[in-house]
């Protein structure tokens, strides 16, 4: 059963899904999105997400306070607030401060089980931070399953899906066109990104 935790435009809502293992999940327009498994289970259906100084979004347990979830930030700002982008994106940013290079956390940066327009998959150099998608573990537990998609950046970079440690399907690395593993591909001439 799903219930309703925080709605925003009639469009778009954040829920706690009523199961073992209690999770942050987006909708959007009635599809699920991307969820956000909680490590701490609630001690009951209600918490709290705020953001605090400096800068870090954190899921509370209601009834005692203690912090069940918490982002990161790479700097501390005295007026961040928590906006959800028209994209989906969640982020914790400066309220004086619309650009997304000074973001100090974004939801995008940690995909789940969906890839949406605008999220990245393969590497950031420079934090070490890895972007690729992780299957549920089972239709009833979110945590990370035994599949992942992500780039492969030795070499010529490709994507990889692999379950555990075997290599399932290879793309190829990009040869401009597209994945030389996937020959069969052919140019989207629909639809322009």
């Amino acid at each position: 059963m799903v219930r309703p935790w925080f709605h925003l435009s009639e469009a778009l809502n954040w829920d706690f899904l009523d199961q073992k293992i209690p999770i942050i999940d987006t909708w959007a327009c009635g599809t699920r999105k991307y969820p956000r498994p909680c490590k701490i289970p609630l001690t009951n259906k209600s918490g709290v997400l705020k953001v605090i100084e400096p800068g870090l979004l954190v899921l509370l347990n209601d009834t005692n306070g203690v912090i069940i979830w918490s982002s990161n930030t790479s700097r501390p700002v005295k007026n961040a607030v928590a906006k959800l982008l028209d994209s989906g994106n969640l982020v914790v940013k400066d309220a004086n401060d619309d650009d997304p290079v000074n973001f100090l956390w974004e939801s995008f940066n940690y995909p789940t089980d969906t890839l949406l327009p605008g999220m990245k998959l393969g590497w950031n150099f420079t934090t070490d931070l890895e972007f690729y998608l992780s299957s549920w573990k089972s239709k009833e537990d979110p945590s990370s399953g035994d599949f992942t998609y992500r780039c492969d950046p030795t070499g010529y970079p490709q994507n990889i899906l692999k379950k555990g440690s075997d290599e399932q399907y290879k793309t190829g690395p990009r040869n401009g066109l597209r994945f030389s593993g996937t020959p069969n591909l052919r140019e989207n001439v629909i639809f322009k990104f």
